[in-house]
């Protein structure tokens, strides 16, 4: 899930495997203008890609340059 304006919610430009068990999820903004001025939650459903076979699996989120890392559970 993620927050923001509801007209404008990120998108996810890209899923990637870096490696058996490390997926990577780089978001961008949307390109919806105006945006409003409100605070929405936005849910994303995600299918790993084949290569993704390690349990647990590491999850890298990436937003203009910062990047958030997290463990899914096994």
């Amino acid at each position: 899930m993620t927050f923001g304006s509801s007209s404008c919610p990120l998108v996810a430009a890209s899923v990637s495997a870096d490696d058996p068990g490390t997926v990577t999820v780089d978001f961008r903004y949307s390109s919806n203008n105006p945006c409003t001025a409100d605070m929405a939650m936005t849910t994303h459903v995600f299918t790993l890609p084949e290569n993704v076979t390690q349990r647990p699996v590491a999850v890298a989120f990436i937003l203009e340059g910062t990047t958030v890392r997290m463990e899914l559970p096994g």
